[in-house]
């Protein structure tokens, strides 16, 4: 699940920033229905190959609704907070932005939260895609998997200084040999959509860095050997759950130790506490 739930996690905090949803609330609502929204299937890699989902998004949406307390009906165009959330086109094949009435004023996107959310996390073979403005709209990740050069665009556009705060979603890094080269085509889909999502990923935090300098700080947690369990983008048991957990943690430790991150980490919310 650490792919895609802890993707929801930051589209929820987001919303939580917009409409005051407590951040633990969200952690717990992920615990609870992390199970529920990827339950154990068989042969899910036949599945994802043969059937037009793997999952429902009915137990999605519960969580989502559940989360935003009534709030999940509201159109962006009437969230006065600057809010961005990516999704991608299956129709044009392009990068969509959903944006809020304070982030595009009269061009805001007249989609409910709930459909924004949704549209954001329709990840392929995973959850049927979702229909946003007679348009059907796939995972934002496919585009967009770490939309910070995106958000620092549009922030810019409102003309003011910009400090970044990026958290990850513990994405295993690709790190490999040339030996290791796939040398048919059929075993280059999954290599070359991981390649693929973190060269786009890594490039849009460079950007970021060589723009904001120390007004970027990028948090993440990568997992690695004897983290195998993490490598199903889809798999939500209590092992998973409490590696991410433990990541989590030395991340924030490790932030905790570097006087450098934290000072920075003290700026980006100063500015935003005078926002």
């Amino acid at each position: 699940m650490y792919q895609f739930l802890t993707a929801l996690l930051y589209q929820f905090t987001t919303a939580r920033d917009t409409l005051g949803i407590p951040a633990t609330n969200v952690y717990d609502l992920l615990l609870k229905w992390g199970p529920k929204i990827f339950p154990k299937r068989w042969f899910v890699g036949t599945r994802k190959l043969l059937s037009k989902e793997v999952y429902s998004a009915e137990p999605l949406e519960d969580a989502i609704r559940e989360c935003l307390n009534g709030s999940e009906n509201k159109k962006l165009s009437e969230i006065d907070k600057p809010l961005l959330l990516t999704t991608v086109s299956w129709t044009m094949g392009e990068l969509r932005f959903l944006t809020s009435r304070g982030l595009s004023g009269a061009n805001a996107s007249t989609c409910s939260i709930l459909a924004a959310t949704r549209a954001t996390s329709a990840a392929p073979a995973h959850f049927p895609p979702m229909e946003v403005d007679n348009d059907w709209c796939v995972d934002g990740g496919l585009a967009a998997n770490c939309p910070d050069v995106h958000a620092l665009q549009h922030a810019e556009q409102r003309g003011l200084p910009v400090r970044m705060l990026s958290v990850g979603t513990a994405g295993v890094m690709h790190r490999s040999i040339s030996s290791k080269i796939p040398l048919r085509g059929i075993f280059w889909a999954q290599p070359a959509l991981s390649l693929s999502m973190q060269a786009q990923e890594l490039n849009a935090q460079q950007t970021c860095t060589d723009t904001l300098k120390q007004d970027y700080l990028h948090l993440n947690s990568s997992p690695g050997v004897g983290h195998e369990i993490l490598k199903g983008l889809d798999v939500a048991n209590k092992n998973s759950t409490d590696l991410l957990t433990t990541l989590a943690n030395k991340r924030f430790d490790q932030l905790i130790a570097s006087q450098d991150e934290t000072l920075r980490l003290r700026a980006i919310v100063a500015s935003r506490s005078l926002a």
